[in-house]
């Protein structure tokens, strides 16, 4: 889009989206179809390919020891997202553990810390976690069917080192019985040290994909829940009712079984809460979260209360759950401060296209064209949008030529003399993704600064288009405003409230569930 041309230089964009966007979620490199007067016009709607293979290959794993862009550019072996993904109750049910993506575990009320994976390197992210009957101990789910023990949690068993049909989403353990069960996204059950095996999905063509997996008390049976709210029940686990047939504002994400067995809830993104059997309604989280995701529900053991919990590790208690403060450093849920940001894409729901917050998001230079300076520019913009989002952003390296970029780097940083139109100082294009089945996914992103532009701040300087069109990078659109995101220069060194709330609504808060990857 180009600017009104005004006395200073304005700040400029212009958004494509690629016809291959398979390609693209895959790490293949695309080209920009282009024109005689630069990028071609984005299409108004987009391919819907199939899901891509969810294996992770050695190619596709951030490299051990990737940079993390700020002052300190401190070494990291694990560059998963810190986002929270999971959480299981403790046995007197006035406790709980949350597994984040990054490994991190956090023990809130009764619940004790036994150990975590945080600073180890992973191939897949954390998605599931399960507590020892006896809760001194428990078991971290990774998305390859990875299993890590901690405690008096014994390791039955995994999957890490086989090719899933589907990932990994979620774990249990069978009641007081040894062992532990897992989910996959097909509804395909994995069991392992004497988990007994009941039936799965994994054969059956499903409408959603399987999000969740309940155990009866006793371990004499399981439920799995789709993004729906479908319901399968299997072995003696009783079917009480679903929401496969309502249309629902947010997918289910969860399920958490009543004591007896004889119920059961579940809980949507929005923080629906959908009750069936005995389970009681003790309200909702909706309009509550701030704009973070709701990850999970915990059920208090007398059926009276609950918890939800949040992508940024805020809790929501509910009936005669117990108020916990969230994970340390889990910002408390509120309303938003600012409505002054739009979207790129979003979907016919309204969510907006962006990066899956449970993978690091790879970035390189690439350096012909750059000022003195542009080290400090790019760690600056990067670090800002980073701690803005909450995403993860893993530095590549700096490379003296766009094809010596390897395949790893979803994100590009170049310079160029000229770009399309008199007046553009900057610009972005994307590639996403826009799946009825799914989270829509930007998958890769190409900035482009103008050359002539000095280091640092001012109307001159290249730091405000560095944000502006990271802003486009990570899904922002543009906002009339005082803002970043004015599509005409405002010459701010630092996002702006509105800016700043666009920036978490396609964060790290949103979670990560239901993205191709």
């Amino acid at each position: 889009m180009r600017s009104i041309p005004r006395r200073t230089p304005s700040r400029s964009c212009r958004v494509g989206l690629a016809a291959s966007a398979l390609l693209a979620a895959a790490g293949v490199a695309v080209p920009v179809a282009q024109t005689g007067a630069g990028l071609a016009a984005a299409p108004t709607t987009a391919t819907r390919p199939a899901a891509p293979a969810v294996h992770l290959t050695n190619s596709e794993v951030p490299p051990v020891g990737a940079r993390r862009p700020g002052p300190a550019h401190a070494a990291e072996a694990n560059v998963w997202g810190h986002v929270a993904v999971a959480a299981a109750p403790t046995p007197d049910g006035r406790g709980f553990w949350v597994v984040w993506a990054d490994g991190s575990v956090s023990a809130l009320g009764t619940a004790k810390w036994y150990g975590d994976m945080a600073g180890h390197a992973l191939n897949a992210p954390m998605v599931g976690i399960s507590a020892s009957p006896d809760g001194a101990g428990y078991w971290l789910l990774g998305r390859d069917g990875g299993v890590f023990n901690f405690g008096d949690a014994p390791f039955d068993g995994s999957t890490g080192n086989i090719h899933l049909n589907a990932p990994a989403l979620q774990m249990t353990t069978p009641g007081i019985q040894p062992g532990y069960y897992f989910a996959a996204g097909d509804g395909g059950v994995f069991t392992f040290g004497g988990a007994p095996f009941y039936g799965s999905t994994g054969n059956i063509r499903l409408n959603k994909p399987v999000v969740g997996m309940a155990s009866t008390s006793s371990g004499s049976g399981y439920w799995l829940v789709a993004s729906d709210g479908g319901i399968f029940p299997f072995g003696q686990a009783g079917f009480y009712g679903s929401t496969g047939n309502v249309r629902l504002n947010q997918p289910v994400v969860g399920m958490a079984p009543t004591s007896t067995g004889h119920g059961y809830w579940l809980v949507a993104a929005d923080g629906g809460v959908f009750t069936f059997g005995d389970a009681a309604f003790h309200g909702s989280a909706v309009g509550m979260t701030n704009g973070a995701q709701v990850v999970g529900l915990v059920a208090a053991n007398d059926g009276g209360g609950y918890w939800v919990i949040l992508s940024n590790g805020g809790v929501l208690s509910f009936g005669n759950a117990p108020q916990i403060a969230g994970a340390p450093g889990a910002p408390a849920p509120s309303a938003a401060t600012s409505s002054h940001y739009t979207f790129e894409v979003t979907n016919s729901s309204g969510q907006p296209a962006r990066w899956n917050s449970c993978e690091a998001v790879p970035f390189a230079v690439v350096t012909p064209g750059a000022p003195a300076n542009w080290l400090a520019d790019v760690t600056d913009a990067v670090s800002q949008v980073s701690a803005a989002t909450g995403l993860s952003f893993v530095d590549e390296g700096a490379y003296s030529s766009l094809s010596a970029v390897p395949s790893s780097a979803k994100v590009t940083i170049s310079w160029a003399p000229s770009l399309s139109g008199s007046d553009a100082v900057g610009l972005t294009t994307y590639y996403y993704i826009l799946d009825s089945r799914f989270a829509p996914q930007i998958t890769g992103a190409k900035v482009q600064i103008l050359s002539s532009l000095s280091s640092g701040l001012g109307m001159s300087g290249e730091i405000p288009v560095l944000l502006h069109e990271l802003g486009h990078a990570v899904g922002l659109g543009h906002f009339a405003g005082a803002d970043v995101m004015n599509p005409v220069d405002q010459g701010y060194s630092s996002y702006q409230p509105g800016d700043l709330a666009g920036l978490s609504r396609v964060g790290a808060a949103q979670g990560c569930s239901g993205f191709y990857s």
